[in-house]
């Protein structure tokens, strides 16, 4: 062989040596990214359904800013003439808001020690006029009420049946007395 000769196979050995670190590296790389790949789905996160968006929240704007639905895990306090006000409990799940961004209602979960309740709500402006819960463990009750003063209460729970009738704050007609 020629000194030429010699020097095109030198190159090609170093460039035959590159290669072969080059696909040692890819295959490398490739290793790792299949570990990342398995260890994420074998994890709780990665258990997520394909397709599906995870967030804590999400709120839904209309043409001027303004939130009119918002959905959390946790919920924060709701807003009422414009001020945040304080929640008895949190809650987590739907808020439904008025074009001024106030609180009209909502389909909630709360967190209490009992295990949760999970309300459905539809607010006035001067605060919860229908509310319906159902109790984790003890049946459920529907209000309707008018001015905190005029309110009907359906309730089924472990400790009975009743309906009350409020007018004026006081009790007109309940069933069972």
């Amino acid at each position: 062989m020629e000194n030429g000769e010699r020097g095109n196979s030198r190159n090609l050995e170093d460039e035959i040596r590159e290669l072969r670190r080059l696909v040692a590296l890819i295959g490398a790389g490739y290793l790792v990214t299949v570990a990342v790949v398995v260890s994420a789905c074998h994890s709780p996160r990665g258990r997520e359904t394909p397709g599906f968006l995870t967030v804590r929240g999400l709120s839904v704007v209309d043409a001027n800013g303004t939130v009119r639905v918002r959905l959390g895990a946790p919920l924060p306090d709701p807003i009422a003439d414009g001020r945040r006000i304080k929640r008895d409990e949190p809650v987590s799940g739907i808020l439904i808001c008025d074009a001024a961004g106030d609180e009209r209602g909502g389909y909630v979960t709360d967190e209490t020690k009992t295990g949760g309740n999970a309300l459905l709500t539809l607010d006035g402006k001067d605060g919860q006029d229908v509310t319906l819960v159902a109790y984790p463990h003890r049946g459920a009750e529907i209000g309707v009420q008018w001015r905190r003063g005029s309110a009907v209460a359906l309730r089924s729970v472990e400790e009975g049946s009743s309906i009350t009738i409020l007018n004026d704050g006081r009790v007109s007609f309940k069933e069972p007395q």
